[in-house]
């Protein structure tokens, strides 16, 4: 992403909070590149939404980071900062995977971009319907 594109997507206060920001963001990817669907739920650190890839169609979750409100004053969350970690590190097929770390329109708003799976685990564990060995 340009820096001029990274510019019309973020909001800033000052010139030199700007110009950290711009180095920061440097090739940094933004909602636009994706569009919302559907909300599929939300819990204590976020929600998250079915969303489509514009450029090649793919449907995957955007998961909208809670509590990074006051990113600028306390910095990023620390039970974010985990998640991303951890799912980055895990490497398996039966744990969803971190495609990428993208911005809102606002440096506050972070989304995950996930695999879509259709069904969620405990909804399938309290339904009992299928059994698991």
């Amino acid at each position: 992403m340009s820096d001029s594109e990274c510019n019309e997507s973020c909001t800033y206060t000052s010139d030199s909070e700007n110009d950290i920001t711009t180095c920061v963001l440097e090739g940094c990817r933004s909602i636009k590149n994706y569009k919302k669907l559907n909300k599929i739920s939300e819990g204590t650190y976020g929600t998250v939404y079915r969303a489509k890839n514009k450029k090649n169609k793919k449907i995957v979750a955007l998961k909208q980071l809670k509590h990074c409100s006051n990113i600028q004053n306390k910095g990023f969350a620390l039970t974010s900062l985990r998640e991303i970690n951890i799912l980055l590190q895990l490497k398996h097929e039966n744990i969803l995977s971190i495609k990428e770390v993208i911005i809102g329109k606002h440096l506050n708003e972070i989304y995950l971009v996930m695999e879509y799976i259709e069904h969620e685990l405990k909804i399938l564990l309290d339904s009992k319907a299928s059994l698991f060995t």
